[in-house]
């Protein structure tokens, strides 16, 4: 039977936008069946949860997965919320509780280094860094970095801190869709030289670049891995050239690599929001 609404004639373009708007509150209802979940979920889970059909349910992830929201691993069949939605979040407000167990860390290492740190996280859904949370160097000059934003793995320490770590599959799956683009003079563009690079970082423990990302940038990067030992992303301090001390490098590289275990640590707090 023809709604009222549409008898009286109603526009087309009112028809199309409720339509949306109703598909838009279901979105929602599915994603934060997600976000609630203290650990990756079942499709049918997530159908229960919101009280959206099973069908409808799919559909809406399979939109989410394509727009880098949520990530769907498909040997366990789970689903979880993807880093790039959480550097969403990262622009819209300053995390409250995440905020308290992560900051605190960030500060103690710009206090032992008075540099500019951040965390950042792998985004598996767009092969991605997301610039998660950073906390500004005390000193007057230094280069200020931008919660949510996105870069390429293969430039830079944060980058290659994270990649050196992937596994064979995901490392081809980043240069797939990719390739390996120049930013700087300094970027890595070679295949092989990148391969190079990577073994020595997995053997030093961390990353180090030099005008890579941004012209006049050192970076110093350690990774970080979940408490199931899969890496989840790194810890960058990144330093103006021409206050960097070659002699340094390694002092502070060991301060990264402590202060990245200890949120290695705090990764299920930072992933599910409690």
């Amino acid at each position: 039977m023809m709604s009222l609404r549409r008898q009286a004639g109603e526009p087309e373009s009112e028809r199309r936008a409720r339509t949306e708007s109703r598909v838009l509150g279901k979105g929602l209802q599915v994603l934060r069946a997600v976000v609630d979940s203290t650990s990756p979920v079942t499709l049918k889970t997530i159908a229960d949860r919101s009280g959206i059909p099973l069908s409808t349910t799919h559909r809406l992830l399979e939109e989410m997965e394509l727009q880098g929201w949520i990530v769907h691993d498909r040997e366990s069949c789970r689903i979880e919320v993807a880093p790039a939605l959480i550097g969403i979040a990262a622009a819209i407000s300053n995390r409250y509780a995440i905020e308290d167990a992560v900051r605190p860390v960030l500060r103690d290492l710009v206090a032992a280094t008075g540099e500019t740190v951040c965390l950042n996280l792998i985004d598996r859904a767009a092969w991605r860094l997301v610039t998660w949370c950073v906390e500004e160097s005390t000193r007057p000059l230094g280069y200020r970095l931008s919660e949510g934003e996105m870069s390429y793995l293969h430039t830079g320490a944060s980058g290659r801190a994270a990649m050196a770590y992937l596994s064979a599959d995901d490392f081809h799956q980043v240069l797939r869709r990719h390739g390996l683009p120049r930013l700087t003079k300094s970027t890595i563009t070679a295949r092989a030289k990148l391969r190079s690079v990577l073994t020595t970082v997995r053997r030093a423990g961390y990353a180090y670049s030099r005008g890579e990302r941004m012209a006049e940038a050192v970076g110093i990067a350690a990774p970080i891995f979940g408490v199931d030992g899969t890496i989840r992303g790194s810890l960058l301090i990144t330093i103006p050239r021409f206050r960097f001390a070659v002699s340094d490098k390694v002092i502070l590289a060991r301060s990264a690599i402590a202060h990245a275990t200890t949120l290695g640590e705090l990764m299920p707090r930072m992933r599910n929001g409690n």
